[in-house]
């Protein structure tokens, strides 16, 4: 049994993170210290994980391609980014930082059922 919803879930949550991205950079941040910094590169994470979310889904569903083994290391590698995402956020500060922590543990939660659902 595979992920019935993948392609769909991974372009809601790129519209998603592109309305985050859009809200964060118009409105300007207080102090753009190292923590600003830090949960900012937290939520890039987050967005470079959803991208490979995606890859992973339209890989997994082209007909002539059955690449296990691509899929398997892309979504190591989405998992990879999502912890990186938590502990950028978790040295982070402000608004970014809650985004940058929700986005990367629903990531690490994604990554985890397709893992699950995948056979591997």
């Amino acid at each position: 049994m595979r992920f019935a919803f993948d392609i769909e879930v991974s372009i809601a949550a790129a519209l998603l993170l592109a309305w985050n991205w859009r809200w964060l950079m118009a409105k300007p941040p207080g102090q753009a210290n190292w923590r600003h910094k830090a949960a900012m590169t937290g939520l890039a994470f987050a967005t470079t994980a959803a991208a490979l979310f995606l890859i992973a889904a339209l890989i997994r569903h082209s007909p002539g391609m059955r690449m296990a083994e691509v899929e398997f290391r892309t979504l190591e590698f989405m998992g990879g980014l999502g912890i990186a995402g938590i502990v950028s956020a978790l040295l982070g500060a402000g608004t970014p930082r809650i985004f940058a922590a929700v986005w990367s543990i629903l990531m690490i939660l994604l990554c985890f059922l397709e893992f699950g659902v995948s056979g591997h």
